[in-house]
């Protein structure tokens, strides 16, 4: 049984040192990101709604207010976070959290984590 969060994956190794070896015991780190030169915006699934089959957040609008935005997704990665193919823009301001009862056109509020939870 795998641990929660965990995924086994198999790689591909290439190294431009040719003499450099991992001898027994050494641990290599391997880390997931974008490639230089590739501008990738990816979401948590916790910002993202879907209704019959399209995917949408709300982000603010230039009035302030919540808009709805329809949105294409990509790849996911880690089983949480989607890959954002288009629309939306990293300057965008992607509201959160959700109510049941949250609507476009609602007023957003601009703040830390501490300032809106008290933490």
């Amino acid at each position: 049984m795998r641990p929660y969060g965990a995924a086994w994956l198999q790689f591909f190794l290439q190294s431009l040192d040719l003499d450099q070896r991992l001898l027994r015991l050494e641990l290599l780190g391997l880390g997931l990101g974008q490639m230089q030169g590739q501008d990738t915006i990816s979401l948590s699934k916790a910002f993202i709604r879907e209704e019959d089959g399209v995917k949408y957040v709300f982000l603010r609008g230039e009035d302030g207010r919540l808009k709805r935005q329809e949105i294409q997704t990509g790849r996911i990665f880690w089983g949480d976070t989607y890959e954002i193919k288009s629309g939306i823009t990293s300057e965008d301001w992607i509201a959160f959290p959700y109510g049941k009862n949250v609507r476009e056109g609602a007023r957003t509020k601009e703040g830390t984590i501490n300032q809106l939870y008290g933490y």
